[in-house]
């Protein structure tokens, strides 16, 4: 399940690229995406915008569509990000902020929390 569970966000992540590359030909409900998900998740705390702000960095002005949720559980480190940018410039931006959380993610797990690291 879990191949089919990457496929999927490889493939979410094309159509949200295309998307902010200006191609309207494909779109994706980010909420009904995610909760065809939610079985296969822990318990997941979904932020608002002020929260994706203060947390992340992420702007809801910047994106049509987001979802940012976190596992309610602090000492596990699974995370959601489905976000459709409004341009270009907003999707490399968030997609930078995306890259600094995992490699901050990876950073504070991979002594403290070897099985953690693996999910980041």
């Amino acid at each position: 399940m879990k191949r089919v569970i990457c496929l999927s966000l490889v493939v979410l992540m094309f159509a949200v690229m295309m998307t902010a590359c200006g191609s309207s030909a494909f779109t994706v409900d980010m909420q009904s995406l995610y909760e065809s998900y939610e079985e296969y998740l822990p318990e997941m705390v979904t932020l608002d915008d002020k929260a994706m702000m203060n947390l992340y960095g992420v702007d809801a002005e910047k994106c049509n569509q987001a979802i940012i949720a976190n596992c309610s559980d602090g000492l596990l480190s699974d995370e959601v990000w489905l976000i459709e940018a409004v341009d270009e410039a907003a999707a490399a931006e968030i997609v930078e902020l995306a890259q600094n959380r995992v490699e901050r993610e990876k950073e504070e797990t991979q002594n403290y929390a070897p099985d953690q690291y693996a999910v980041v």
